[in-house]
């Protein structure tokens, strides 16, 4: 069982999250986000322990991506290119270009890319 960097209580009182109505509810969520968060920072917060700003990036970076999870209704597939469509009154969009780019890269959709690129975590070089 793997463990959120998010927890339900800082989803709806730090983040402000409306996604989820219940902690049952979300934390299976929370927690395949954190695990994406985990894969596309290389698990390096686990090399030295966060400074309370990266961890404070990283929880945040963990409700966008869960948010981001439930508004695709899967774990962010957005393979198809469809970015929306409308039909009379109906519209739906299943991400952006950069979301669908940003997960082909990192694994988190753009938002959740802005909130990490700013731990020094997404840094890949020597």
């Amino acid at each position: 069982m793997s463990i959120s960097y998010a927890d339900y209580q800082f989803y709806t009182d730090t983040y402000h999250g409306t996604e989820f109505s219940s902690q049952s509810d979300a934390t299976p969520v929370l927690n395949k986000a954190s695990d994406a968060v985990r894969r596309a920072i290389r698990y390096k917060d686990e090399l030295k322990t966060p400074t309370a700003f990266q961890t404070e990036h990283l929880k945040r970076a963990t409700c966008l991506t869960a948010d981001f999870f439930n508004e695709t209704g899967s774990a962010g597939a957005t393979s198809g290119g469809v970015t929306g469509y409308s039909i009379g009154d109906v519209n739906m969009q299943l991400g952006s270009e950069a979301d669908k780019a940003s997960m082909e890269t990192y694994g988190v959709p753009q938002r959740a890319y802005d909130e990490l690129i700013m731990t020094g975590y997404l840094y890949r070089g020597i």
